[in-house]
């Protein structure tokens, strides 16, 4: 057995770690394992010994300072303000984004039962809206303006060469 295993084997039995009793019996058989067993019984014995326990004076005074703080004392830590102000962030985000999408024209969208010709898609005269020059469902044209833009290019596709079915 090398010192290094030794040593180990010694302070993993020290420490409650399970341990092959074989081979610490061989550890401690030598003598320079029974001088590591006294060294490290004195290091945890010093270790031990210089533990520092905080005053009664520092104790008073934290207690004190947390009554004084009484239920906001939790709200002071710096953890507990960043994830406050991230929840309010986070509101105000979605609050503005359902404004956006309420608010249309200066005032907030209602809600309508849809009407037979929403459903459809045609008017009375049997042409849909888009030929009769109404607007699409989504919102109003800017301008007023009634008919479309006209196309700056037309993309053509044949089948066959720019897409296959199926695939």
């Amino acid at each position: 057995m090398n010192d290094d295993s030794i040593g180990e084997t010694i302070s993993a039995a020290l420490d409650g770690e399970r341990v092959d009793l074989k081979t610490l019996r061989q550890a401690l058989g030598q003598p320079d394992g029974r001088e590591l067993l006294a060294s490290f019984v004195l290091l945890r014995a010093a270790v031990a010994a210089d533990r520092v326990e905080p005053g009664e004076q520092l104790a008073a005074r934290q207690l004190a300072v947390a009554q004084r703080r009484g239920v906001f004392w939790v709200a002071s830590s710096s953890r507990t303000r960043l994830a406050l102000a991230a929840s309010l962030a986070a509101v105000a985000v979605a609050s503005s984004f359902w404004l956006g999408t309420r608010w249309q024209g200066g005032r907030l969208a209602t809600e309508t039962a849809a009407s037979p010709t929403a459903v459809s898609g045609l008017d009375r005269a049997g042409a849909s809206r888009h030929e009769a020059g109404a607007a699409p469902s989504g919102g109003r044209r800017a301008g007023g303006n009634e008919q479309p833009p006209q196309p700056t290019r037309v993309l053509r596709f044949e089948p066959g060469v720019d897409w296959r079915d199926g695939a």
